[in-house]
């Protein structure tokens, strides 16, 4: 588990393998074990950041889901893409969380997430209206 800089499990997964209590103590066994950063998704509570500098719960925006289908895919997606643009690791996982919100409002995978401009769009109207 050295080699893994990310991991992205749900928390149930991560709780599994690990054989931890919760999700904050599994963040904490595979920081052990070697993984430099989890980012474990909690459901509607959002997603747990845990590395060396930070475990910080992450909270999700809260929209009504017309298809959960591809969510988790498209929040790692999310999440690389900015990251690999140097947005810091809690930060990432807010943009994540908003393309996770906006991959909900439609029918499948991938319908309703179309360009880094759109989410970026969406996540703005997100917090100018605090919903």
């Amino acid at each position: 588990m050295g080699y893994i800089d990310y991991f992205f499990p749900n928390a149930e997964e991560a709780i599994t393998l690990t054989g931890a209590r919760d999700e904050s103590e599994a963040a904490a066994v595979l920081e052990r074990h070697g993984v430099t950063n989890t980012v474990l998704k909690v459901g509607a509570r959002g997603c747990l950041v845990h590395n060396a500098d930070t475990s910080e719960i992450v909270p999700a925006v809260g929209r009504d889901a017309v298809d959960t289908t591809g969510a988790g895919d498209n929040f790692a997606a999310g999440y690389i893409c900015v990251l690999l643009r140097g947005m810091n690791p809690v930060d990432a996982a807010v943009f994540a969380n908003g393309v996770a919100c906006l991959s909900v409002t439609r029918l499948g995978a991938t319908a309703a997430v179309r360009s880094l401009e759109q989410v970026e769009e969406f996540i703005a109207g997100i917090e100018a209206t605090g919903t």
